[in-house]
């Protein structure tokens, strides 16, 4: 079970994290009063008798990790997903998504747009391969853009009745999932292969693995489909409690819970391996890892996020980043101030039976543990079209507690919706489905 090395506090709700792809000790984040943040950890200091009995020393820093901002912006708008590569860093906003590079002028970094995408629909989802952007809506559709032609789509699907709740891409294979409670399977160009329709529950999260979709819910399930027949799961795995994201991190996938857990699950075989973190009873709505893999950045939902430890999961005699910050504090200094325990934490076993009997009291007390959002712009668009939905962070009745966060209510419905209402769940084998999915 991995320990929390350092807890960053941030002005506010977290919305995106992701981690430098060169400095293994850098971060960035925004939150919903539109921050856009670079971090950098510091590990403590190792400090000579003649400072230590000086009175300017700055003790509360010099001898436990911290981080500090190294860059501080503040956007138009509330950033969604965050994507960082030697590149570019991919900011997805409301409508728009920002291509910027970053710059150091005097020894001061500077963020610059290079271009924008805008889709004119509210993004849910984004994702950045090596060749495209793709960025998923709240109105089901996804656009795929060339990294090299941003001026128009490459392709246009609109197979989803319901927003885009997560997005995968491998090199023969491209998944998306949506709140119609469907999964959708392309191949490499794009093209449509399969999907599967349920009106049980709402697909969260996905994940590609070989010939296998990893999928995950709002029921307290990960459910396995295979690439090449999606029409039923071949495998189910329970959770405790909604899956928020999953996470691909050396040869295992972390799965972020509402219930605060991190969860393991192992990709061969695909099995549940128990909790590698707990960090709050607030929904992890975020996660990253650090390009050394020693790091890994969740929270959100309570304005603070958490660098957990994963080092000790690094190959012997392999040095990472966590290495070095925790360095100097086996003797639990900084630990009356919470940043890393003095002892072991304690190891929590779940059963699930008495999970499942308790599932509504755990769910009335989380929302109750979840404060209401008050840094919130709730201006309407140009036509009035979209009226932002206040909600509390990690809203448990809600389909999706990342989704709702900018989930925009219709004041008149699309010729979309118009044209699809009544058709969620619909397929060849609805009926063989409805059948498998009731004991769920």
């Amino acid at each position: 079970m991995s320990d929390t090395l350092l807890t960053i506090e941030t002005e506010g709700t977290v919305t995106a994290v992701c981690a430098s792809p060169t400095n293994s000790l850098q971060l960035c984040y925004a939150t919903i009063i539109k921050n856009f943040v670079i971090r950098e950890l510091v590990p403590p200091e190792q400090l000579s008798d003649s400072e230590i009995d000086s009175e300017d020393i700055d003790f509360e820093n010099k001898l436990k990790p911290h981080s500090e901002v190294i860059f501080k912006q503040v956007m138009d708008d509330v950033i969604r997903q965050i994507h960082w590569d030697e590149k570019e860093i991919v900011l997805a906003m409301r409508s728009k998504v920002l291509i910027c590079t970053l710059s150091e002028e005097e020894s001061v970094l500077k963020l610059n747009e290079k271009t924008s995408i805008d889709v004119k629909q509210p993004i849910s989802k984004m994702l950045v391969s090596d060749d495209h952007y793709i960025i998923g809506t709240d109105e089901g559709d996804i656009f795929v853009f060339k990294r090299s032609n941003t001026q128009k789509p490459f392709k246009h699907i609109t197979d989803a009745a319901d927003y885009i709740s997560d997005m995968d891409l491998t090199a023969n294979c491209f998944a998306a999932t949506s709140g119609d409670g469907s999964v959708y399977i392309y191949d490499e160009n794009f093209k449509k292969l399969d999907s599967n329709a349920t009106e049980d529950f709402d697909f969260t999260a996905v994940r590609i693995i070989g010939d296998k979709v990893v999928v995950g819910t709002n029921n307290n399930r990960i459910l396995i489909y295979k690439v090449d027949n999606a029409a039923l799961p071949c495998q189910i795995v329970k959770q405790p409690a909604e899956i928020e994201f999953i996470q691909r991190y050396q040869n295992f996938f972390l799965v972020g819970l509402s219930s605060g857990q991190l969860r393991g699950l192992l990709e061969q075989p695909l099995k549940d391996i128990g909790i590698m973190a707990t960090t709050q009873k607030k929904p992890l709505m975020v996660g990253a890892g650090n390009c050394d893999q020693s790091l890994f950045y969740t929270g959100g939902a309570d304005n603070r996020i958490f660098v957990l430890n994963f080092g000790w999961l690094l190959d012997e005699g392999e040095q990472g980043a966590a290495d070095l910050v925790h360095e100097g504090l086996q003797n639990g200094i900084g630990a009356d101030q919470g940043f890393i325990p003095k002892n072991e934490p304690e190891q929590i076993v779940v059963n699930e039976e008495e999970e499942e009997e308790n599932e509504e009291s755990e769910l009335t007390e989380l929302a109750e543990l979840s404060s209401d959002v008050t840094d919130s712009d709730d201006s309407d668009d140009e036509n009035g079209k979209y009226v932002k939905k206040i909600i509390k962070p990690g809203h448990l009745a809600s389909d999706s507690s990342f989704s709702d966060f900018f989930k925009f209510e219709k004041t008149e419905k699309s010729k979309k919706q118009k044209t699809r209402e009544g058709t969620y769940g619909k397929g060849e084998q609805h009926a063989e489905k409805k059948e498998f999915f009731k004991g769920l």
